[in-house]
């Protein structure tokens, strides 16, 4: 069988009129750099590389792969086992890590988990079962995975170019900062780079001999790798379009493989869309949170990050609630989640068609930082773990995109040849991973998966110039390709704005976990840091104030809500906090105006009504207390603290009347049961409400009913 993308592994790789290893004077692209330069005495060894070609690599060197790979990712966490940021998953890791407890029995978790491909949470859940609720676990478990995808590395590039090129390529891999940076992190990112390493190597094989038995594989890798990650779905979308082309004079076998390759990927599409259904009563195959990721990619304010723009939380743990937030502000009603994504994805469609000339020079910025050195601009401790690991800070200069970013750009120039030879699906990767950089935002959770590929041109590069190098008569070429590479760096590591990290939000992460731990003074001195990289980071300043309170001490504490609110007025946490503050000191009238401030500055905060109507009831300012408590009740009507605190207060009015008694009750029952009889302090109100009422059978109904709750 024979085609534009078929590799034959009899063709003369190594031919010197043909590609830059050996010297082509008539290639595309750029590959045209010289005349031969394989030398007389070299001729036993390329052709030792030609009669391998196609054929992977050997076993030996499959060995020394593994061996680095795991020798670079142990060193590495023998560094950071200890390190604060490594023990404590944060952010979307505290989401995987909370699903998998809850999966695994462990802890009940009751945040939706719909919007998420299933299976990585189903596999952490596994490894808990097996080992305990284990970091290290997870972590080991992901250096398998990594050392296991610089071997399937090897293997393509060796396939699609040399088996020289295919051993320098795994050791890249296994050397590969942001490869074995994630492993070492509770999130699927390693394992969804290995399913697309998976795929292409299925992809190869179906290229070389396309037929059925191949495309069901690859059908069933590309199924499997869904619902770990549903962008790989654009990444099979490129390779059937490469399919098509491929096989465009044969219909019948386009038809025969697409049947195949549908057959093996339908059973993990319905298991997808029956997971969803369980948890939505929808059939639906993609995840729901595509929406808020379209818009933050895709706004006025975006710079190709998807950073969040000022209509949104900076705060990484409160961005879902101000998206849903701000969705519903502007459909005008209460959403869905589903409705939400929808929403946010019309806002961001409202932007493209109103702006196509902004829009335009987005996608341009966006194209550019997909091949910037900076390989994980989304990661904030990315950068962070070098002060804890020198394995890292070292590899960085040496292993990181920064360097292979220039070599990898021009070994696409330089092996276009072999898009006729196995390379057609290195070159598609990459063209899926940069639609998807410029339908969504440049992250490491779009642009990762691209690395095998992009690692694989940067060990074409590095055999070219070596091969360069052996001939003195091609050292002009060797030379011209070292230079080329030079002026790609200054494109790829220009500095950007877009880029730039702020390490405030690492150092505001640790004070997180030290003031769980009980170490406020800790956290106190990781704010200060936090403070000191961003002066106006506003979420810095409260959290300042409330380890301060934690430690009663209660002016540093005051002058740090205050800093916050002077920065953020909306920050309702910080008025909330300081008004307890200044209740806790005596200075009540101070409290009241704060609160008072409050309502003024967040007139839809039942919460700032709730606390006015508390700090009156403290000081049995009752009449006081009955108007915010109603405001706040109108505009929370189903939360039980607003309910319990109205119900309260209208038992104590001092002139209450024989309505506001009845309506008293009625309240304290609805608090009771939204609580699910499972509050003390609602019941309590409920059993007073009843006494006051006259009916005090029922009453002594309730406080037996507080007594056996006490006493479970």
């Amino acid at each position: 069988m024979s085609g534009p993308f078929f590799f034959e592994p009899t063709v003369d790789l190594i031919r010197s009129t043909v590609d830059p290893l050996s010297g082509d004077r008539t290639g595309r692209f750029g590959t045209s750099l010289g005349k031969e330069i394989i030398r007389q005495d070299d001729t036993n060894e390329m052709e030792q590389e030609k009669s391998q070609a196609g054929h992977g690599i050997s076993v030996r060197f499959t060995f020394i792969i593994v061996g680095v790979a795991l020798l670079i990712r142990f060193l590495y966490w023998g560094e950071i086992h200890d390190d604060e940021l490594y023990q404590t998953p944060l952010l979307d890791a505290a989401f995987y890590d909370q699903w998998a407890q809850d999966l695994a029995g462990i802890t009940p978790f009751d945040q939706p988990v719909h919007h998420q491909a299933p299976l990585f949470p189903y596999l952490l859940s596994l490894l808990y079962r097996l080992f305990g609720q284990s970091i290290n676990a997870i972590v080991f478990f992901n250096f398998g995975v990594g050392a296991l995808t610089a071997v399937l590395v090897a293997h393509i590039a060796a396939t699609a170019f040399l088996p020289k090129v295919g051993r320098v390529a795994g050791v890249l891999a296994a050397l590969y900062v942001p490869l074995f940076f994630n492993e070492a992190t509770v999130m699927p990112t390693s394992l969804n780079v290995l399913f697309h390493v998976v795929i292409l190597l299925r992809a190869q094989k179906l290229f070389a001999s396309p037929g059925f038995k191949n495309a069901l594989w690859l059908g069933i890798a590309g199924g499997v790798g869904y619902i770990c990650r549903a962008e790989v779905v654009l990444f099979l979308f490129f390779l059937a379009l490469g399919f098509l082309f491929h096989l465009r004079k044969n219909p019948r076998q386009v038809l025969s493989i697409a049947g195949a390759a549908t057959l093996g990927i339908l059973p993990f599409l319905f298991l997808f869309g029956m997971y969803s259904y369980s948890h939505t009563e929808k059939f639906r195959v993609l995840p729901s949170s595509d929406g808020m990721n379209f818009y933050l990619g895709n706004n006025e304010e975006a710079k190709g990050t998807g950073e969040p723009p000022s209509t949104l939380s900076r705060n990484r743990e409160e961005i879902v609630v101000s998206a849903e937030r701000l969705a519903e502000e502007h459909a005008n009603r209460e959403l869905t989640p589903e409705e939400v994504s929808t929403e946010l994805r019309n806002m961001a469609l409202d932007f493209i068609t109103e702006n196509p000339g902004e829009y335009l020079h987005l996608l341009l910025t966006k194209a550019w930082l997909f091949i910037h050195g900076k390989e994980s601009c989304d990661i904030l401790h990315y950068g962070f773990m070098d002060q804890s690991s020198y394995v890292k800070r070292f590899s960085s200069f040496l292993f990181d995109f920064k360097v292979f970013g220039p070599l990898a750009v021009l070994g696409l120039l330089l092996a276009f040849n072999y898009i006729k030879r196995g390379a057609a699906t290195l070159y598609l990767l990459i063209l899926s991973n940069l639609a998807l950089v410029l339908l969504f935002a440049v992250s490491t959770r779009y642009r990762l998966p691209s690395a095998p590929a992009f690692l694989c041109f940067t060990a074409f590069t590095l055999v070219a110039i070596q091969q360069c190098f052996k001939n003195r008569k091609a050292w002009l070429r060797g030379v011209s390709i070292v230079f080329s590479t030079c002026l790609l760096a200054a494109l790829v590591n220009a500095k950007s704005e877009a880029l730039m990290v702020n390490h405030a939000q690492v150092w505001i992460n640790v004070s997180t976990i030290r003031s769980r731990a009980g170490n406020h003074q800790e956290a106190i001195e990781a704010l200060e840091k936090a403070l000191e990289a961003d002066p106006g980071a506003w979420k810095a300043w409260q959290l300042l104030g409330e380890n301060h309170a934690e430690l009663n001490q209660f002016d540093p504490a005051a002058k740090a809500y205050q800093a916050s609110l002077q920065r953020n007025p909306e920050n309702e946490i910080a008025w909330i906090n300081l008004g307890v503050l200044l209740l806790e000191q005596g200075r009540n009238d101070e409290a009241i105006a704060t609160y008072k401030a409050a309502v003024q500055q967040l007139p839809e905060s039942a919460d700032s009504y709730l606390y006015l109507a508390l700090v009156h009831s403290e000081l049995e300012h009752w009449n006081d207390a009955l108007v915010p408590a109603r405001k706040a009740m109108e505009l929370a009507p189903n939360q039980v603290e607003t309910n319990n605190q109205l119900a309260w207060i209208l038992l104590h009015l001092p002139d209450r009347t024989a309505g506001q008694l009845d309506e008293a009750v009625r309240i304290a029952t609805k608090a009771v049961r939204l609580s699910n009889r499972a509050d003390e302090g609602t019941l309590d109100t409920l059993a007073q409400a009843l006494e006051a009422a006259g009916k005090s059978k029922e009453a002594a109904i309730i406080r037996d009913e507080i007594r056996n709750l006490t006493r479970d």
